[in-house]
């Protein structure tokens, strides 16, 4: 559950789960710099 909220969050935020950055189109961003593959768990498994 942790995941999937983490990853609802960014998108909302408009932010890139990997980079962190935020982007207009962050589904492009993420796209073509290949940034699709989920995150290190430290990144998204927090408190």
């Amino acid at each position: 559950v942790k995941i999937v909220n983490y990853l609802r969050k960014q998108i909302y935020d408009k932010k890139c789960i990997n980079c962190d950055k935020e982007f207009d189109n962050v589904c492009e961003h993420m796209k073509n710099e290949n940034h699709g593959q989920l995150p290190p768990t430290r990144v998204w498994n927090q408190p």
